[in-house]
């Protein structure tokens, strides 16, 4: 999925805010850190843009979905969206550190 993220990136105009819809009940920690860079590399620092990521109303960000949300500038959570945490695994199924 992060080629597909990437892509989608690519033709945002450069210096142009842009608003990251994420309603995930995670997934992958290694392909979450690739598209969190993709997202960080595109807006460097608020002058460059900004993101805002959002979780729509009823929405879920769980597991992986967690550094997504978190890499927006401006952050909105529906106030019946839901959030879930727990430690990290990899693809054997051993803690992340």
């Amino acid at each position: 999925i992060s080629d597909w993220v990437g892509k989608a990136i690519e033709v945002i105009p450069p210096n142009m805010d842009f608003t990251v819809l994420v309603d995930s009940q995670g997934g992958r920690v290694r392909e979450t850190a690739r598209i969190r860079d993709l997202f960080e590399a595109k807006c460097a620092s608020p002058l460059d843009c900004e993101i805002t990521t959002q979780v729509p109303e009823n929405g879920t960000c769980d597991s992986a979905c967690i550094p997504l949300f978190l890499v927006g500038d401006i952050r909105i959570a529906g106030p019946n969206s839901r959030f879930g945490f727990h430690a990290g695994l990899d693809e054997t199924g051993n803690l992340v550190p």
